[in-house]
């Protein structure tokens, strides 16, 4: 029982300092903690969420790079084989121009030589 009386003694003379009140000059001092803790809490969320959004703008700008080089390869194959076409029928025009030039040559000797006859 003595044990008893004892510890409870001990552990209130503990707890005598705890209920002092705060003074305003503590509170001003736990405010001040505060802010700088919350401060330093959001610049280093700020600093997380400028690099995450910086990957993001990277991983975008890699893959509209790759679309564009899609794209213009898609344009080549589409366009090589019309540039070969319109080769082509360049070709054909300007043998279209000499056989009408050459029938029409044909036309008139027939003509000279059905006069000289």
């Amino acid at each position: 029982m003595k044990n008893v009386l004892l510890f409870s003694i001990f552990f209130c003379a503990i707890t005598v300092p705890v209920f002092g009140d705060l003074t305003q000059t503590d509170l001003d001092k736990i405010r001040l903690i505060i802010k700088d803790e919350i401060k330093k809490e959001i610049s280093e969320s700020e600093t997380r969420m400028k690099e995450y959004i910086n990957i993001k703008i990277d991983s975008g700008e890699k893959r509209l790079n790759m679309l564009f080089g899609v794209v213009i390869a898609l344009i080549a194959i589409v366009g090589i084989p019309q540039i070969i076409v319109a080769w082509r029928s360049s070709k054909y025009k300007e043998l279209e121009n000499k056989i009408e030039y050459l029938t029409q040559e044909i036309q008139t000797l027939k003509q000279q030589r059905i006069v000289s006859s």
